[in-house]
C-alpha cells in the first residue's frame, strides 16, 4: 500500500479511537498524518470513504490478531490459550473501540457498515471454525462453540473496555476454558 495511504489510515484510526468518527474532520486527519488537504482528497474524495477502508482494515486486524493469537498458543492449555487470546485484544484496544464505534453505527442504520461488519465476522466464525476443527464434535456442537468464543471475546473486550479492572484474566480464563471443557464431557 502507497506510504501516503498508510499514514493516512493510522491517521484516521487514531483519531477515529479518540475523538470519534463523527467528531474527527479531514482536516484533522491531514494534519495529524502530516500530508496536505489536496493529498488526503487525492485518495479518499470524501470521509466516508476513508471511513469504509479503516472499517474493513480494524475488523480485518481484529479477527487476525484473534486467530494468530490461537495460532502462536495452540500447544497451550485451554486456559493458557484463552487467556492469550484475549491478552492480544486488550493490548489493541484500538481496534476494539473502533469495532464497538461500528457496531454502534451498524445499528443506528448504516447499512453499508451493517453489511461489512456481517461479512467480516461470518469470516472470522469460519476462521475460528478451521482453527477448532481438530476438536472432534458434531458440526452442531462445533458452530455453537464458535459462536460462544466470538461472543465472549466480544463481550469482555467491551467490559475492558468500560472498566479494565473488572477484568481479572487469569480467573476467567480457568472459567471459560472449563466451562467449555465441561460441555463436551
Amino acid at each position: 500500500m502507497n506510504e501516503n495511504k498508510v499514514k493516512i489510515r493510522n491517521a484516521a484510526i487514531n483519531l477515529f479511537s479518540t475523538k470519534g468518527i463523527h467528531q474527527t474532520t479531514l482536516q484533522n486527519i491531514a494534519q495529524e498524518a502530516e500530508i496536505s488537504r489536496g493529498t488526503l482528497f487525492y485518495y479518499y474524495p470524501s470521509k466516508n470513504e476513508l471511513m469504509y477502508e479503516v472499517i474493513e482494515y480494524c475488523i480485518d486486524e481484529f479477527i487476525e490478531l484473534v486467530n494468530n493469537a490461537i495460532i502462536d498458543n495452540q500447544e497451550k492449555t485451554g486456559p493458557h490459550l484463552i487467556k492469550m487470546v484475549l491478552q492480544k485484544i486488550l493490548e489493541n484496544d484500538f481496534l476494539a473501540k473502533i469495532t464497538f464505534y461500528l457496531f454502534q453505527e451498524s445499528m443506528l442504520g448504516d447499512q453499508k457498515i451493517h453489511t461489512t461488519i456481517k461479512r467480516k465476522y461470518k469470516a472470522w466464525r469460519e476462521d475460528t471454525k478451521q482453527l477448532l476443527q481438530h476438536i472432534e464434535m458434531k458440526e452442531e456442537d462445533l458452530n455453537a462453540t464458535v459462536a460462544i468464543i466470538v461472543g465472549v471475546i466480544d463481550g469482555l473486550t467491551l467490559q475492558f473496555l468500560l472498566d479494565p479492572e473488572s477484568i481479572d484474566l487469569e480467573n476467567v480464563s480457568n472459567k471459560l476454558s472449563s466451562m467449555i471443557i465441561a460441555s463436551y464431557d
